[in-house]
């Protein structure tokens, strides 16, 4: 049985967006493990994969919903949700693959950085995410879930986004991200050596150049040790589609 990945599809087909999903992505590229995609759309989540039996998750979390994307099926029949879970599932699943490195500190520490970027520049890149990737039915709940998260409209959120003070805030993290790369020598946070947390760094990026190419720019610009980790994980970025 190959595995399967369960995926967010864009209107057009041209593939995953969503940074979770590709945090997983990534990792299957990266290890050479086959699978295949099934996409479903917003709606389709908690149906389909509460019909597989997969207990939900505890309230209260980051999203606060009971079902999630990524999930895969693995082959030996076992159905794993959300990336941090499906990572180490994988390593376990694949152990003669390339690792991960979930060993390394760095992981926990660039899963606690990324927010203190996404976070700053929400307004900028969140109320893009219905107007340019998602079809109508994943653009209406989309935004019913982030009005719910920040307690307004999308468009309210952009509005309210001083552009230049959202770049400012984003810029500790961003500087961090750069130290870590820099003192490891790069391109890679673990030097030569690709690892899962490069991945969580490079979903993220790869989401704000899917959702707006300037944005993107003004991210990896921010150091030039930020665009080479993107350039350096470039080959596992392009199985999008299937």
């Amino acid at each position: 049985m190959t595995l399967l990945l369960y995926d967010i599809p864009t209107r057009d087909g041209s593939g995953c967006w969503s940074p979770n999903p590709w945090k997983t992505r990534l990792a299957l590229n990266y290890k050479g493990i086959p699978y295949k995609t099934e996409w479903l759309e917003y709606p389709e989540i908690t149906p389909k994969l509460s019909s597989l039996g997969i207990p939900p998750r505890p309230p209260g979390g980051i999203p606060n919903v009971p079902y999630t994307i990524p999930t895969v099926r693995l082959p030996s029949g076992a159905l794993v949700m959300d990336s941090a879970n499906i990572a180490p599932a994988l390593e376990a699943a694949y152990p003669s693959h390339p690792s991960l490195h979930l060993d390394s500190p760095l992981w926990a520490r660039i899963e606690a950085l990324v927010p203190s970027i996404i976070y700053p520049l929400a307004g900028l890149y969140l109320p893009r995410v219905p107007e340019v990737l998602l079809g109508p039915a994943s653009a209406a709940d989309y935004h019913a879930k982030r009005e719910g998260e920040f307690g307004m409209h999308l468009s309210r959120l952009a509005a309210g986004t001083e552009v230049e003070g959202a770049w400012a805030q984003a810029g500790t993290g961003f500087r961090e991200l750069a130290g870590l790369l820099r003192a490891s020598g790069g391109p890679f946070l673990m030097g030569a050596m690709p690892s899962y947390a490069d991945f969580v760094v490079v979903s993220m990026l790869h989401a704000f150049r899917l959702v707006d190419e300037g944005l993107w720019a003004r991210a990896v610009g921010q150091d030039a040790s930020i665009k080479a980790l993107y350039e350096g994980c470039a080959p596992w970025l392009a199985r999008a589609t299937y």
